[in-house]
């Protein structure tokens, strides 16, 4: 069994080249070692709206890329930018084959999918944030690599 660690782990360069500072949760097995994590997940364009099936090493800065519609055409067309749903997945096998089942399944399991954890459709992207290794954890004052430090002028 995994669980979300308390530490992130810093990308690979090889896994990451066009984004040495990409960030990851870590995935702990039981006897501690780390493991690789990644993510399949749904965005929503709004309840019950259009639904876009993504899978990647690096949830948030994929999200980040969707909202900024530069993370597919499809979604930038259509305005799918609200994260409804993501299961975490240690190999990538399994991650990508999970995808594949969730766009073959009907609207309608989709639909309670998202709904089983989700029944508001609330937009999880916010409480990515609050997750270990990223902005939100950080301790005051100490700035990641994908935020801007706040102007002091007056």
């Amino acid at each position: 069994m995994t669980s979300v660690g308390a530490n992130a782990l810093e990308c690979d360069p090889r896994a990451c080249p066009e984004d040495p500072w990409c960030r990851k949760l870590d995935v702990r097995r039981a006897g501690g070692d780390i493991v690789h994590t990644y993510w399949v997940y749904i965005l929503a364009s709004k309840t019950y709206g259009t639904l876009y099936i993504g899978v990647t090493n690096d949830l948030l800065g994929r999200i980040e890329a969707h909202r900024a519609g530069s993370g597919s055409r499809f979604t930038s067309r259509y305005g799918v930018g609200r994260l409804v749903h993501f299961e975490p997945f240690a190999d990538i096998e399994a991650a990508i084959q999970r995808e594949k089942s969730l766009k073959r399944y009907r609207r309608e399991w989709k639909i309670n999918l998202i709904e089983r954890d989700n029944p508001q459709w609330l937009d999880l992207y916010p409480s990515l944030l609050a997750l270990p290794g990223h902005a939100g954890d950080r301790a005051s004052g100490e700035l990641g690599p994908r935020d801007k430090p706040e102007d002091d002028t007056g």
